[in-house]
Protein backbone atom coordinates (compact mmCIF):
# COMPACT_ATOMS: atom_id res chain seq x y z
CA UNK A 1 0.00 0.00 0.00
CA UNK A 2 1.18 3.47 -0.96
CA UNK A 3 0.42 6.11 2.33
CA UNK A 4 0.77 9.51 2.03
CA UNK A 5 1.03 10.41 5.74
CA UNK A 6 0.21 14.68 6.14
CA UNK A 7 1.29 15.70 10.08
CA UNK A 8 1.61 19.11 11.82
CA UNK A 9 4.87 18.60 12.81
CA UNK A 10 7.73 15.72 12.11
CA UNK A 11 7.02 12.80 14.63
CA UNK A 12 9.67 12.68 17.19
CA UNK A 13 9.66 10.68 20.70
CA UNK A 14 9.27 14.08 22.94
CA UNK A 15 5.38 14.79 22.50
CA UNK A 16 4.44 13.27 18.82
CA UNK A 17 4.77 9.63 20.26
CA UNK A 18 1.33 8.23 18.71
CA UNK A 19 2.88 9.75 15.09
CA UNK A 20 6.32 8.25 15.65
CA UNK A 21 5.06 4.76 16.40
CA UNK A 22 2.56 4.75 13.19
CA UNK A 23 5.02 6.01 10.91
CA UNK A 24 7.58 3.50 11.99
CA UNK A 25 5.05 0.48 12.33
CA UNK A 26 3.09 1.36 9.00
CA UNK A 27 6.95 2.16 7.38
CA UNK A 28 7.54 -1.66 7.75
CA UNK A 29 5.06 -3.27 5.85
CA UNK A 30 4.21 -0.08 3.17
CA UNK A 31 5.31 2.44 1.28
CA UNK A 32 5.14 6.22 3.13
CA UNK A 33 6.09 9.36 1.92
CA UNK A 34 5.74 11.90 5.03
CA UNK A 35 4.74 15.50 4.75
CA UNK A 36 4.68 17.81 7.87
CA UNK A 37 4.63 21.50 8.55
CA UNK A 38 7.72 22.40 10.59
CA UNK A 39 8.08 25.61 12.54
CA UNK A 40 11.88 25.03 13.16
CA UNK A 41 14.37 23.40 10.93
CA UNK A 42 14.58 19.48 11.96
CA UNK A 43 17.92 18.13 13.31
CA UNK A 44 19.75 15.84 11.12
CA UNK A 45 19.33 13.22 14.26
CA UNK A 46 15.72 13.41 13.84
CA UNK A 47 15.69 12.89 10.19
CA UNK A 48 18.05 10.23 10.02
CA UNK A 49 15.74 8.28 12.69
CA UNK A 50 12.79 8.90 10.72
CA UNK A 51 14.45 8.06 7.02
CA UNK A 52 13.98 3.71 7.53
CA UNK A 53 10.23 4.34 7.74
CA UNK A 54 9.98 6.63 4.87
CA UNK A 55 10.27 6.21 1.27
CA UNK A 56 10.33 10.42 0.82
CA UNK A 57 10.74 13.00 3.95
CA UNK A 58 9.62 16.55 2.54
CA UNK A 59 8.54 19.53 5.51
CA UNK A 60 7.94 22.93 5.28
CA UNK A 61 9.13 25.73 7.03
CA UNK A 62 6.63 28.07 8.78
CA UNK A 63 7.96 30.81 11.04
CA UNK A 64 6.13 30.40 14.33
CA UNK A 65 5.43 34.40 14.29
CA UNK A 66 3.78 33.83 10.84
CA UNK A 67 1.64 30.85 12.62
CA UNK A 68 0.10 32.83 15.64
CA UNK A 69 -0.56 36.07 13.55
CA UNK A 70 -2.38 33.94 11.04
CA UNK A 71 -4.26 32.70 14.48
CA UNK A 72 -4.83 36.15 15.78
CA UNK A 73 -6.58 36.83 12.38
CA UNK A 74 -9.04 33.69 12.77
CA UNK A 75 -10.17 35.14 15.50
CA UNK A 76 -12.51 37.15 13.44
CA UNK A 77 -13.92 33.80 10.89
CA UNK A 78 -15.39 30.69 11.80
CA UNK A 79 -12.16 28.44 11.01
CA UNK A 80 -10.83 27.42 14.30
CA UNK A 81 -7.27 28.85 15.74
CA UNK A 82 -5.91 25.84 16.14
CA UNK A 83 -6.48 25.22 11.90
CA UNK A 84 -5.79 28.87 10.80
CA UNK A 85 -2.27 28.27 12.77
CA UNK A 86 -1.76 25.27 10.51
CA UNK A 87 -2.89 27.16 7.17
CA UNK A 88 0.44 27.21 5.03
CA UNK A 89 -0.23 27.69 1.23
CA UNK A 90 3.61 26.45 0.49
CA UNK A 91 2.14 23.39 2.18
CA UNK A 92 -0.78 22.49 0.16
CA UNK A 93 1.14 23.45 -2.94
CA UNK A 94 4.02 20.84 -2.29
CA UNK A 95 0.99 18.34 -1.05
CA UNK A 96 -0.44 18.66 -4.39
CA UNK A 97 2.60 18.38 -6.39
CA UNK A 98 3.10 14.92 -4.11
CA UNK A 99 -0.44 13.77 -5.68
CA UNK A 100 0.28 14.97 -9.00
CA UNK A 101 4.01 12.50 -8.99
CA UNK A 102 2.82 9.63 -6.95
CA UNK A 103 -0.18 7.56 -7.39
CA UNK A 104 -0.88 6.82 -3.78
CA UNK A 105 -3.68 4.46 -2.24
CA UNK A 106 -4.71 6.13 0.88
CA UNK A 107 -3.97 9.68 2.02
CA UNK A 108 -3.67 9.49 6.06
CA UNK A 109 -3.85 13.41 8.01
CA UNK A 110 -2.98 13.31 11.38
CA UNK A 111 -4.91 15.68 13.52
CA UNK A 112 -8.03 17.53 13.01
CA UNK A 113 -6.04 21.08 12.66
CA UNK A 114 -4.66 19.53 9.49
CA UNK A 115 -8.41 18.29 8.18
CA UNK A 116 -8.37 21.55 5.53
CA UNK A 117 -5.14 19.45 3.55
CA UNK A 118 -7.41 16.58 3.38
CA UNK A 119 -9.50 18.29 0.45
CA UNK A 120 -6.89 18.49 -1.76
CA UNK A 121 -7.02 14.54 -2.32
CA UNK A 122 -11.12 14.43 -3.03
CA UNK A 123 -10.63 11.53 -5.56
CA UNK A 124 -8.37 9.47 -2.91
CA UNK A 125 -9.72 7.55 0.11
CA UNK A 126 -8.47 9.26 2.97
CA UNK A 127 -8.27 8.73 6.96
CA UNK A 128 -8.54 11.51 9.44
CA UNK A 129 -6.88 10.64 12.54
CA UNK A 130 -8.45 12.68 15.12
CA UNK A 131 -6.55 11.31 17.91
CA UNK A 132 -8.92 12.96 20.04
CA UNK A 133 -12.23 14.74 19.67
CA UNK A 134 -11.24 18.53 20.39
CA UNK A 135 -14.72 19.73 20.87
CA UNK A 136 -15.08 17.23 23.80
CA UNK A 137 -11.09 18.42 25.05
CA UNK A 138 -12.31 22.36 24.81
CA UNK A 139 -15.28 21.56 26.36
CA UNK A 140 -13.32 20.15 29.86
CA UNK A 141 -9.96 22.55 29.27
CA UNK A 142 -12.48 25.74 29.42
CA UNK A 143 -13.84 24.77 32.62
CA UNK A 144 -10.40 25.09 34.29
CA UNK A 145 -8.28 27.10 32.13
CA UNK A 146 -6.97 30.14 34.26
CA UNK A 147 -8.68 33.71 33.57
CA UNK A 148 -6.50 34.99 31.55
CA UNK A 149 -6.70 32.18 28.92
CA UNK A 150 -10.49 31.12 29.60
CA UNK A 151 -11.62 33.53 26.50
CA UNK A 152 -9.59 31.52 23.99
CA UNK A 153 -10.90 28.30 25.43
CA UNK A 154 -14.52 28.93 25.33
CA UNK A 155 -13.94 30.50 22.06
CA UNK A 156 -12.37 26.69 20.37
CA UNK A 157 -15.09 24.94 22.24
CA UNK A 158 -17.39 27.11 20.46
CA UNK A 159 -16.06 26.61 16.77
CA UNK A 160 -15.04 22.88 17.45
CA UNK A 161 -18.58 22.06 17.90
CA UNK A 162 -19.47 22.48 14.31
CA UNK A 163 -15.80 22.87 12.57
CA UNK A 164 -14.72 19.07 14.16
CA UNK A 165 -18.34 17.31 12.94
CA UNK A 166 -18.44 19.01 9.62
CA UNK A 167 -14.54 18.73 8.21
CA UNK A 168 -14.45 15.10 9.64
CA UNK A 169 -17.66 13.94 7.84
CA UNK A 170 -15.57 14.87 4.61
CA UNK A 171 -13.37 11.82 5.55
CA UNK A 172 -14.14 8.02 4.43
CA UNK A 173 -12.56 7.33 8.11
CA UNK A 174 -11.61 9.06 11.34
CA UNK A 175 -9.79 7.11 14.15
CA UNK A 176 -9.23 8.57 17.58
CA UNK A 177 -7.20 6.86 20.63
CA UNK A 178 -10.33 6.03 23.21
CA UNK A 179 -13.47 4.80 22.78
CA UNK A 180 -14.71 7.55 25.15
CA UNK A 181 -13.90 10.22 22.04
CA UNK A 182 -15.53 7.85 19.66
CA UNK A 183 -18.39 7.58 21.80
CA UNK A 184 -18.34 11.41 21.81
CA UNK A 185 -18.03 12.11 18.28
CA UNK A 186 -21.21 9.42 17.21
CA UNK A 187 -23.45 10.33 20.16
CA UNK A 188 -22.83 14.03 20.24
CA UNK A 189 -21.27 15.37 16.79
CA UNK A 190 -23.71 12.58 14.96
CA UNK A 191 -20.17 11.03 13.34
CA UNK A 192 -20.68 7.84 11.31
CA UNK A 193 -17.12 7.04 10.32
CA UNK A 194 -15.49 6.45 13.45
CA UNK A 195 -13.47 4.05 14.39
CA UNK A 196 -10.73 3.14 17.42
CA UNK A 197 -6.92 3.15 17.29
CA UNK A 198 -5.21 3.27 20.51
CA UNK A 199 -2.05 4.72 21.09
CA UNK A 200 1.05 2.29 21.17
CA UNK A 201 3.92 2.33 22.88
CA UNK A 202 7.28 0.62 21.68
CA UNK A 203 8.17 -1.91 24.61
CA UNK A 204 11.17 -2.41 23.32
CA UNK A 205 12.16 0.84 24.07
CA UNK A 206 10.70 1.10 27.02
CA UNK A 207 11.86 -1.84 28.76
CA UNK A 208 12.12 -3.14 32.41
CA UNK A 209 15.75 -2.07 34.39
CA UNK A 210 17.28 -3.56 36.81
CA UNK A 211 17.08 -1.73 40.37
CA UNK A 212 13.79 -0.81 41.96
CA UNK A 213 14.32 2.80 41.76
CA UNK A 214 15.80 5.68 44.21
CA UNK A 215 13.72 5.84 47.38
CA UNK A 216 10.95 8.01 47.63
CA UNK A 217 11.36 9.27 44.49
CA UNK A 218 8.67 10.40 42.20
CA UNK A 219 7.63 11.49 38.57
CA UNK A 220 5.38 13.71 37.14
CA UNK A 221 6.16 14.15 33.45
CA UNK A 222 4.55 15.55 30.12
CA UNK A 223 4.63 19.39 28.61
CA UNK A 224 5.22 21.57 31.06
CA UNK A 225 3.66 24.44 29.62
CA UNK A 226 0.15 22.78 27.93
CA UNK A 227 -2.78 23.09 30.77
CA UNK A 228 -3.71 19.73 31.26
CA UNK A 229 0.03 18.46 33.03
CA UNK A 230 0.26 22.29 34.50
CA UNK A 231 -3.46 21.99 36.12
CA UNK A 232 -2.21 18.64 37.12
CA UNK A 233 1.49 19.40 38.95
CA UNK A 234 -0.55 22.38 40.76
CA UNK A 235 -3.14 20.18 42.02
CA UNK A 236 -0.72 17.49 42.90
CA UNK A 237 1.08 20.29 44.94
CA UNK A 238 -1.70 21.62 46.70
CA UNK A 239 -3.83 18.62 47.45
CA UNK A 240 -1.73 15.43 46.87
CA UNK A 241 2.07 16.08 47.69
CA UNK A 242 1.13 17.77 51.57
CA UNK A 243 0.04 14.40 52.90
CA UNK A 244 2.23 12.47 50.95
CA UNK A 245 5.54 14.91 52.66
CA UNK A 246 3.28 14.39 56.54
CA UNK A 247 3.81 10.43 55.95
CA UNK A 248 7.29 10.55 54.07
CA UNK A 249 9.30 13.55 55.01
CA UNK A 250 12.14 12.57 52.93
CA UNK A 251 9.68 12.13 49.99
CA UNK A 252 10.98 14.13 46.61
CA UNK A 253 8.74 14.72 43.51
CA UNK A 254 10.51 15.47 39.93
CA UNK A 255 8.57 17.50 37.19
CA UNK A 256 9.79 16.17 34.29
CA UNK A 257 9.29 17.99 30.83
CA UNK A 258 10.25 21.04 28.88
CA UNK A 259 9.45 24.55 28.88
CA UNK A 260 7.93 24.90 32.52
CA UNK A 261 5.22 27.54 32.96
CA UNK A 262 5.98 30.07 35.67
CA UNK A 263 3.86 28.87 37.96
CA UNK A 264 5.60 24.94 37.64
CA UNK A 265 9.02 27.17 37.65
CA UNK A 266 7.86 28.27 41.35
CA UNK A 267 7.46 25.25 42.70
CA UNK A 268 11.09 24.13 42.28
CA UNK A 269 12.80 23.50 45.87
CA UNK A 270 9.81 23.83 47.58
CA UNK A 271 8.81 20.50 50.12
CA UNK A 272 11.04 18.07 48.04
CA UNK A 273 10.00 19.50 44.67
CA UNK A 274 12.64 19.21 41.93
CA UNK A 275 11.65 20.81 38.47
CA UNK A 276 13.71 19.33 36.54
CA UNK A 277 12.45 20.58 32.69
CA UNK A 278 13.85 18.73 29.51
CA UNK A 279 14.93 15.29 30.02
CA UNK A 280 17.71 14.29 27.14
CA UNK A 281 15.92 10.15 27.88
CA UNK A 282 12.69 9.90 29.85
CA UNK A 283 13.44 6.25 30.39
CA UNK A 284 16.39 7.41 32.86
CA UNK A 285 13.56 8.95 34.82
CA UNK A 286 10.81 6.51 34.92
CA UNK A 287 13.63 3.99 35.70
CA UNK A 288 14.74 6.30 38.69
CA UNK A 289 11.03 7.12 40.30
CA UNK A 290 9.81 4.72 43.04
CA UNK A 291 6.55 5.24 40.97
CA UNK A 292 4.95 7.81 38.63
CA UNK A 293 2.45 9.89 39.28
CA UNK A 294 -0.28 11.33 36.99
CA UNK A 295 -2.84 13.06 38.73
CA UNK A 296 -5.12 14.16 35.63
CA UNK A 297 -7.97 16.31 35.77
CA UNK A 298 -8.36 17.14 32.31
CA UNK A 299 -7.74 15.63 28.98
CA UNK A 300 -8.73 13.01 26.21
CA UNK A 301 -7.57 10.00 24.63
CA UNK A 302 -5.15 7.93 25.95
CA UNK A 303 -2.15 9.14 28.07
CA UNK A 304 1.54 8.03 26.63
CA UNK A 305 3.15 8.60 29.51
CA UNK A 306 1.09 5.74 31.53
CA UNK A 307 1.84 3.14 28.99
CA UNK A 308 5.74 3.92 29.13
CA UNK A 309 5.62 3.35 32.60
CA UNK A 310 3.69 0.07 32.78
CA UNK A 311 6.37 -0.96 30.00
CA UNK A 312 9.10 0.08 32.15
CA UNK A 313 7.45 -2.20 34.97
CA UNK A 314 7.25 0.94 36.94
CA UNK A 315 3.72 1.18 39.41
CA UNK A 316 1.80 4.20 38.59
CA UNK A 317 -0.94 6.05 40.55
CA UNK A 318 -3.80 7.60 38.41
CA UNK A 319 -6.72 9.44 38.30
CA UNK A 320 -9.55 8.06 36.23
CA UNK A 321 -8.81 11.15 33.73
CA UNK A 322 -5.20 9.45 33.28
CA UNK A 323 -7.01 5.90 33.15
CA UNK A 324 -9.07 6.99 30.49
CA UNK A 325 -9.61 5.06 27.37
CA UNK A 326 -7.14 2.26 28.69
CA UNK A 327 -9.46 0.30 30.63
CA UNK A 328 -6.50 -0.52 32.92
CA UNK A 329 -7.49 -2.32 36.04
CA UNK A 330 -7.04 -0.62 39.27
CA UNK A 331 -5.10 -2.73 41.78
CA UNK A 332 -3.92 -5.13 39.22
CA UNK A 333 -1.96 -2.65 36.56
CA UNK A 334 -2.18 0.25 38.48
CA UNK A 335 -3.67 2.23 40.66
CA UNK A 336 -6.91 4.55 39.91
CA UNK A 337 -7.90 7.15 42.78
CA UNK A 338 -9.29 10.74 42.01
CA UNK A 339 -9.61 11.84 46.04
CA UNK A 340 -6.47 13.86 47.12
CA UNK A 341 -6.42 11.91 50.49
CA UNK A 342 -6.94 8.40 48.26
CA UNK A 343 -4.40 9.45 46.12
CA UNK A 344 -1.65 9.88 48.71
CA UNK A 345 -2.56 7.16 50.64
CA UNK A 346 -1.78 5.28 47.19
CA UNK A 347 1.72 7.02 46.87
CA UNK A 348 2.73 6.20 50.22
CA UNK A 349 1.98 2.98 50.50
CA UNK A 350 3.81 1.91 47.29
CA UNK A 351 6.65 3.78 48.98
CA UNK A 352 6.44 1.57 51.68
CA UNK A 353 5.67 -1.75 50.00
CA UNK A 354 8.41 -3.03 47.49
CA UNK A 355 6.82 -6.53 46.62
CA UNK A 356 3.58 -4.84 45.95
CA UNK A 357 5.35 -2.11 43.36
CA UNK A 358 6.70 -5.23 41.78
CA UNK A 359 3.72 -6.99 40.98
CA UNK A 360 1.70 -4.00 40.44
CA UNK A 361 5.05 -3.23 37.60
CA UNK A 362 4.84 -6.97 36.17
CA UNK A 363 1.28 -7.31 35.69
CA UNK A 364 1.16 -3.59 34.01
CA UNK A 365 3.76 -4.18 31.47
CA UNK A 366 2.86 -7.85 30.12
CA UNK A 367 -0.58 -6.09 29.90
CA UNK A 368 1.03 -3.03 27.69
CA UNK A 369 2.90 -5.67 25.28
CA UNK A 370 -0.31 -7.41 24.90
CA UNK A 371 -3.09 -4.80 24.36
CA UNK A 372 -1.23 -1.42 23.38
CA UNK A 373 2.52 -2.50 21.82
CA UNK A 374 3.39 -1.30 18.34
CA UNK A 375 2.34 -3.88 16.35
CA UNK A 376 -1.07 -5.10 17.83
CA UNK A 377 -2.56 -1.81 17.26
CA UNK A 378 -0.67 -1.17 13.47
CA UNK A 379 -2.38 -4.62 12.53
CA UNK A 380 -5.59 -2.89 13.61
CA UNK A 381 -5.01 0.20 11.36
CA UNK A 382 -4.05 -1.57 8.64
CA UNK A 383 -7.18 -3.21 8.44
CA UNK A 384 -9.27 -0.21 8.52
CA UNK A 385 -6.79 1.49 5.98
CA UNK A 386 -6.97 -1.69 3.90
CA UNK A 387 -10.81 -1.68 4.31
CA UNK A 388 -10.85 2.18 3.06
CA UNK A 389 -9.08 1.71 0.21
CA UNK A 390 -11.11 -1.45 -0.76
CA UNK A 391 -14.27 0.54 -0.33
CA UNK A 392 -15.17 -1.17 2.55
CA UNK A 393 -15.36 2.09 4.74
CA UNK A 394 -17.36 5.07 3.55
CA UNK A 395 -18.18 8.13 4.43
CA UNK A 396 -21.59 9.12 5.32
CA UNK A 397 -20.89 12.82 4.36
CA UNK A 398 -22.77 13.61 7.49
Amino acid sequence: MRILFVTPELPNPLHRVRSLNLVRGLGQRHELDLVSLAHEAPSAELLEALRPSCRRIDWVLQPRWRSLAQSALGLLGPSTLEACYERSPVLARLIRQRLDQCSYDVVYVKRLRMAQYGALAPNLPRVLDLTDSMARFYDLARQRAPWPSKALFWEEWLKHQHYEPRLAATFERCVVASPIDAAHLRDVQGLRNVDVVPNSVDTDFYRPRAGDGEPSTFLLSGLMDKLVNVDAALYLDREIWPRVRAEIPAARLRLVGPQPSRAVRALHGRDGIEVVGFAPDLRDEIARATAVLVPLRIGTGTKNKVMQALAMERAVVSTSVGNEGLGAQSGRHLIVADRPAEFAAAVVRLARDPPWRASLGADGRAWVVERYGVPAVIERLGQILADVVDGRCSSPKA
